[in-house]
């Protein structure tokens, strides 16, 4: 019987829901649960490059290695993003970030590269080599590839005699398991080193598809508890030991049950797992962290969810891109809008609400608030708290949230400050003789500038938007209520903080929080 390598990559690839925020001690009880279970790896996280805004897993130093008790039995490996290095215009930091093996708690380096940019890895490969690493090579976004791709690819890594562990990856979750058979068998012509497979759940086939390739000669199985791992998640952990069990291997399933209560505990909070989302975008080749970050915001109803969805389908959205979602998933130009805004809302007394969670706590405080301060009130887009005899304007600029809830904040017969000519004639021809204020919207890199008439930020996001708008409009005093921040989104936070702080020192006026917030 082959020898077969599971490697669990929870901590890694289960970090993209909680930013890499595991409890140490329960990470403990999971390493001693996956050597007693006879898993053979355990790949412990990333290691970025300094500068992100992750925890100690995204990074996997002597920080974080200082805080574990790893089983003698267990091998340790960490996991590099190639782009996070060949594209440093400093040359190749591999060996600024990495000690020498010997000196090292881990003895393995995977490095993680799309397939059709393989050749970017090599010099990587040999920077980890002469320090004395074992290197798996994990080709993502392998689905597709027709017969000389395969070949090529393993025919060349071949002559770089530096990679010990060859990998494809279901970035998308598309895959079935006759691809899987033909990938493996096509591989295995020109690649004679163990062969690795990582799958996700997309379609429900990463168990399925993990044990035809064992079936079809790969030697290497990636999996995580409960299958946390992005999107979908991956091959569950518990499942592939009892299968590997049945089929005689030498593992033991039955030591995880002491482990699975904290990721159970994390399943619920972030729902990871295989939907109708997720298939459908798989069947699309949508990379499933589009989904995943529209499923986590818990902002969209299912009819705006699909609206998305069918646009990926009509671009090219294998890949994700951070910009991407948030910018223009679909070609809308930017236009400047008609409305003078200059000194609109001059000597006024602002109050700006949007619909975080501190609204089913702090209602009656901003009501309150409001009846005492008699503030100008602005809505981000529809709120769920505040009535709306309370609210004077609203303010929607997202593409698909203008597109899906606009004939909602019209039926409450306020104005709407919206940048109009983004949007296409038809829902323009609509809005003609509603209370618009047509205040323009250009997305621009890196801007934070406001015009009479439009307005130049970097993301179209509705906070980002109003104050922009009121940069130019001119209030006397700004406060915010419902504007909590994202509980698990520490780039989002502080994206949000910045432009907050932007405003304040460019305005010379400090924003004052009504309700508990994150930003603050």
């Amino acid at each position: 019987m082959k020898k077969i390598k599971v490697l669990d990559c929870t901590c890694r690839d289960g970090g993209y829901y909680n930013s890499w925020n595991f409890k140490i001690d329960e990470i403990n009880q999971y390493l001693f649960s996956c050597s007693k279970s006879g898993i053979d790896i355990v790949e412990i996280g990333f290691v970025f490059p300094p500068g992100k805004e992750y925890g100690i897993f995204a990074y996997s130093q002597k920080k974080l290695f200082s805080k574990l008790q790893i089983p003698k039995n267990l091998d340790i490996c960490v996991m590099i993003n190639a782009k996070d290095f060949y594209e440093k215009k400093n040359g190749h930091q591999i060996k600024k970030i990495f000690l020498n093996s010997k000196l090292s708690p881990f003895k393995i380096v995977r490095i993680a590269i799309n397939f059709n940019e393989f050749n970017y890895g090599q010099k990587i490969t040999k920077d980890l080599k002469q320090l004395g690493y074992k290197i798996g090579f994990n080709l993502m976004q392998s689905h597709n590839k027709k017969i000389n791709e395969i070949a090529y690819v393993g025919k060349e890594i071949t002559k770089w005699r530096t990679v010990d562990y060859l990998y494809f990856a279901d970035s998308i979750g598309c895959m079935d398991p006759n691809y899987i058979n033909y990938f493996c068998k096509t591989l295995k012509r020109y690649w004679k080193k163990d062969i690795g497979i990582h799958a996700h759940n997309n379609k429900s086939f990463a168990l399925i598809n993990t044990l035809e390739a064992i079936n079809s000669g790969a030697t290497m199985v990636d999996s995580t508890m409960l299958g946390m791992g992005r999107g979908a998640g991956n091959t569950c952990t518990e499942n592939l030991l009892i299968e590997l069990e049945k089929r005689k291997f030498n593992y033991k399933p039955k030591h995880l049950a002491n482990t699975l209560p904290y990721f159970q505990l994390l399943k619920n909070k972030y729902n990871w797992g295989p939907n109708y989302y997720y298939h459908f975008s798989a069947a699309n080749n949508i990379h499933p962290t589009y989904i995943q970050k529209i499923l986590t915001s818990n902002k969209y109803s299912n009819d705006f969810i699909i609206k998305i969805i069918e646009n990926l389908t009509q671009q090219k959205s294998d890949i994700f891109k951070e910009d991407y979602l948030n910018n223009q998933i679909y070609k809308i130009k930017d236009n400047k809008g008609n409305f003078e805004a200059k000194n609109y809302l001059k000597g006024k007394k602002i109050l700006i609400v949007g619909s975080g969670d501190s609204g089913n706590i702090e209602l009656k405080k901003v009501e309150e608030f409001i009846k005492k301060y008699k503030p100008t009130v602005i809505s981000l887009n529809i709120n769920p708290y505040i009535k709306n005899k309370y609210i004077d304007f609203y303010l929607s600029c997202f593409d698909f949230r203008v597109f899906f809830e606009i004939s909602e904040i019209l039926k409450k017969n306020k104005p709407v400050i919206i940048p109009l000519n983004r949007f296409k004639n038809n829902l323009k021809f609509n809005l003609k003789k509603e209370k618009i204020i047509n205040y323009g919207l250009i997305v621009k890199e890196k801007s934070f500038k406001s015009y009479s008439n439009h307005c130049e930020i970097d993301k179209p996001l509705a906070l980002t938007y109003a104050l922009a708008f009121c940069k130019i409009a001119n209030p006397k005093k700004i406060s915010f209520a419902f504007i909590d921040g994202y509980k698990d989104d520490i780039k989002e936070n502080k994206y949000l903080s910045q432009i907050i702080s932007k405003f304040q020192k460019q305005m010379n006026s400090k924003i004052n929080f009504v309700t508990k917030s994150i930003l603050n």
